[in-house]
């Protein structure tokens, strides 16, 4: 029997009885907002209703529930859980976090301050890839939308992402409604993740396409002015995608005959001096940006690294002997020899490969000083 009181109790100026009742989500302790003694115990008896409804083996158990969890958690008050039961309507009552929409995601991660900035930037985005379509989508849609995304990660074998999207969602869920949306938190919870033993099989290789300096002219019209100069810096420098964009504090000097790499990059022997052909440009692009980029404008056949292969290529037909070839591309020797080799390289022998490099392009009807794709900045 759920304890009373024989008067109403003072709480902040106002009297009501008080409610303490074990129910199957726990002891709900919460003032009742009336001190009429008949409302009171009807309060109880919808209560007491809706227990045994929660505790019977059925389709409306779990509904029943959620409604006592609402209560005891303090996003439905007792008067309009009480009105609603007793109007039959109580299969429609929806808890005030429920209607919330979910771009108050994007709200969260802004006031809070300790979320790293490329932390907050990963989520926001992550939220905005989920709402896709779905601008107006409220925290009850959450469940069927991350359903859904599961199953377009399983059909793309992307199973991290899903993993990572999970965790943002149940992190939002946690730290924006400070634990009063465990209804919504336990479905999320109950989708569960792909397995680890999925998650590690390796995607069959992809063998990258050959590209020439024809292949690089002839896509550089499908391109923002912008994003012509990239390509074509890629393109003649090899240099790695995170080093061009500077995401990891890579240092670049261009000069009238070379172009120096330096500061924070992947290998000490990634410190070193590459040819300047010219036309070569810097804008500050993000790592997945670029990716995206490419892979539209050539409809997927390329990626950012590709063009770091076709530099090895140019190298390679132009005659550049190995040890240089690792050298302008920053990788390591494997033998005695070749780490001895690459100290060698000097201002003559850089000199001479750029000559030969301007030449070919030359040979294959590309003038760097006058084509119109040129003028980058």
């Amino acid at each position: 029997m759920p304890r009373t009181t024989k008067r109403p109790s003072l709480d902040k100026g106002r009297l009501n009885y008080r409610i303490q009742k074990r129910t199957s989500v726990g002891m709900i302790r919460i003032n009742s907002g009336t001190p009429d003694v008949s409302t009171y115990k009807a309060y109880l008896a919808t209560l007491s209703h809706l227990d045994t409804i929660a505790l019977a083996a059925d389709a409306s158990a779990e509904k029943a529930k959620n409604q006592l969890q609402w209560l005891k958690d303090g996003t439905i008050t007792m008067e309009t859980l009480h009105a609603q039961v007793n109007t039959g309507k109580a299969k429609d009552i929806a808890s005030p976090i429920d209607l919330d929409p979910i771009s108050n995601a994007f709200t969260w991660t802004a006031r809070t301050e300790d979320v790293a900035n490329r932390t907050r930037t990963d989520i926001d985005h992550r939220f905005k890839t989920l709402l896709d379509g779905h601008p107006s989508a409220t925290v009850k849609d959450l469940p069927t939308l991350l359903v859904n995304y599961r199953r377009k990660c399983e059909r793309e074998r992307t199973f991290v992402s899903f993993r990572l999207m999970r965790a943002a969602v149940l992190s939002f869920l946690e730290h924006h409604y400070n634990g009063t949306a465990q209804h919504i938190r336990t479905e999320i919870l109950s989708i569960k993740p792909f397995p680890r033993k999925i998650i590690k099989e390796r995607k069959p290789s992809r063998k990258a396409p050959s590209m020439k300096v024809q292949d690089v002219m002839a896509m550089l019209p499908k391109f923002s002015k912008k994003y012509q100069g990239v390509i074509w810096s890629l393109f003649t420098t090899g240099l790695r995608p995170t080093e061009y964009s500077g995401s990891e504090g890579t240092t670049i000097v261009v000069h009238q005959t070379k172009i120096e790499v330096k500061g924070h990059t992947k290998t000490e022997e990634s410190i070193r001096y590459i040819p300047n052909l010219g036309g070569f440009v810097q804008h500050r692009v993000h790592d997945r940006s670029l990716g995206q980029v490419i892979a539209k404008a050539t409809d997927g056949k390329y990626q950012p690294r590709d063009f770091r292969r076709a530099y090895h290529t140019l190298l390679e037909d132009v005659g550049i002997p190995s040890y240089r070839q690792r050298h302008y591309t920053g990788h390591k020797a494997d033998d005695v020899h070749g780490k001895y080799a690459d100290n060698q390289v000097d201002p003559e022998d850089l000199k001479n490969d750029r000559t030969k490099l301007k030449a070919y392009i030359g040979n294959q009807n590309v003038n760097v000083g006058a084509n119109e794709f040129f003028d980058f900045k």
